[in-house]
């Protein structure tokens, strides 16, 4: 605890290659690269109130509680496909496999899918489902590199309900979705044609998220599907880091207290 009646209150910052630490009356309150005290924010404003004199100033600071991520589903590959399943619908030879160039965003594994030059529609499906917790925001999140015959071939996460069909999970996300639509005019067709999908080309790896508040308290399953026509290849569609996590609520506690800097 700060022992706010000294006279005066002190107020030291220590600055270290952009990392500030700010101490009241020699006890540390807030830690760094920025300092802010916002509503999604933790950290320290200082300002000169019209009274003050001096070296008077005001500092208002936050300390927050929970916010942390809870995993619900974590799996780099590392360990292989055993949280894995896999389906096709046109060539049985099709398969997800470890990628063989172990090119990987983390760690030395990743999940790879061809883009084939022939007809091709297989999936790589969660082997159980969670249930999405209710009451607290809940995302998934994955590391992804592709490089797919543009508008032509593309990739799609679908999930679903309960054992239930499976749905396109395209409005889900918030963060990097679908980059474009593919075309229903080429003539050897790719089974997602007309459909909103991962298409054309990422430089290295990227992140995307999807939120799944809509899926509260559901038994769910996510599957990533990779549809190809007869005609170019390319490389395909890495996977890697996919993640299922929860926050908890946080808390802010807020103090103002004027102080003599020194």
């Amino acid at each position: 605890d700060i022992d706010t009646g000294l006279s005066p209150n002190t107020l030291l910052v220590k600055s270290d290659a952009g990392q500030m630490e700010f101490y009241v009356n020699d006890v540390l309150v807030w830690s760094g690269m920025a300092f802010t005290d916002s509503g999604t924010h933790v950290g320290v404003a200082m300002y000169r109130d019209a009274a003050s004199t001096g070296n008077e100033l005001d500092v208002d600071w936050a300390v927050q509680s929970g916010g942390t991520q809870v995993a619900k589903f974590i799996d780099g590959f590392e360990q292989g496909l055993w949280n894995w399943t896999q389906t096709t619908t046109v060539n049985t030879a099709d398969a997800w496999v470890i990628d063989p160039w172990g090119y990987s965003a983390t760690g030395l594994k990743a999940v790879f899918g061809e883009n084939y030059s022939h007809r091709s529609d297989y999936t790589l499906q969660m082997g159980a489902p969670i249930i999405v917790p209710a009451g607290v925001p809940v995302f998934m999140r994955f590391n992804h590199y592709f490089a797919i015959e543009e508008l032509y071939d593309g990739g799609v996460v679908e999930y679903s309900v309960n054992g239930g069909p499976w749905t396109d999970a395209g409005p889900l996300f918030v963060e990097r979705g679908y980059t474009a639509t593919l075309l229903t005019s080429d003539v050897s067709t790719t089974p997602l044609a007309g459909r909103s999908a991962f298409t054309g080309f990422t430089n290295g790896y990227t992140s995307s998220r999807l939120d799944l508040s809509t899926l509260a308290g559901q038994s769910v399953r996510f599957r990533f599907r990779l549809g190809s026509d007869s005609s170019a290849r390319y490389d395909g569609w890495d996977i890697d880091d996919v993640q299922i996590y929860s926050c908890s609520p946080a808390s802010y506690r807020y103090t103002r207290l004027p102080v003599t800097w020194r």
